[in-house]
């Protein structure tokens, strides 16, 4: 199996505490004027819009919720510099409250999320569950090992497809 560090899948590297540089964050973590407006007449509680936030921005620069605990301290920060909530804390220990962050990314981003399904009824009655993204990447990948026999590249390759079609990655 290739390993994700050989392939183009986004990850925080957690070997490697290396500090994100702020042309990084501004490039990769900034919050367009209309989300900012958005959040803040949306959301109340400043702590909750912080969580909202950060998960927005994360989603946007991977297409996958990473663990919340491994994300930097910087992004947390810069992005509680834009909503000039300076007190507020990422409040990662609310499950319920991150899922509907979650479920509200997906709409906002049109995303189809990994574990989406369908049933689809087959001859004879039988139905069966189909995962939408997880089909859809085994095709690409199906498709993709007739041209190229490197497993990096068929990844990277099944990762830009499910990038460019609104899929979320899976995660690893």
């Amino acid at each position: 199996m290739t390993s994700i560090y050989k392939t183009a899948y986004p990850y925080y590297n957690e070997s490697n505490k290396k500090k994100i540089l702020g042309a990084i964050l501004a490039a990769e973590y900034r919050l367009t004027r209309a989300e900012l407006s958005a959040i803040k007449k949306r959301i109340q509680d400043t702590n909750s819009q912080l969580s909202y936030a950060v998960l927005l921005v994360v989603f946007k620069n991977f297409n996958y919720f990473p663990e919340l605990n491994s994300i930097p301290a910087e992004i947390i920060n810069y992005v509680r510099e834009q909503l000039q909530i300076p007190s507020s804390k990422f409040d990662i220990n609310n499950s319920s409250m991150v899922s509907r962050h979650r479920h509200h990314i997906y709409e906002y981003l049109n995303i189809i999320s990994w574990k989406q399904t369908r049933k689809e009824t087959k001859k004879g009655n039988t139905s069966q569950t189909i995962y939408l993204a997880k089909d859809f990447a085994m095709k690409i990948a199906l498709e993709t090992s007739k041209t190229h026999n490197y497993p990096a590249d068929i990844i990277n390759i099944v990762i830009e497809q499910l990038k460019n079609n609104n899929f979320e990655l899976p995660i690893f």
